[in-house]
């Protein structure tokens, strides 16, 4: 499986809705590439953490903190 493949199909993984051999093969790949394995942590942070948030919206604050955390991802990835 590719990284590209990997994340086409990351959703599909987090519910459980893919077949066996697919399933299989994404967790081969995610045990040889740490690229995929880093990306599979963000996506599970994410969820987590837009899961806890209030429905009211995020405070000035919060949305800052976001943003950055964002950029300093993109900037990581842009490095790699």
């Amino acid at each position: 499986m590719s990284c590209a493949e990997l994340v086409e199909r990351i959703t599909d993984y987090l519910e459980e809705a893919l077949g066996p051999d697919d399933m299989a093969r994404l967790n081969n790949h995610l045990m040889v590439c740490e690229s995929c394995e880093n990306y599979l942590a963000q996506i599970k942070a994410s969820i987590r953490v837009s899961g806890s948030l209030p429905s009211e919206g995020l405070s000035k604050e919060a949305e800052a903190g976001l943003v950055d955390i964002y950029r300093k991802w993109l900037a990581e990835r842009d490095n790699q």
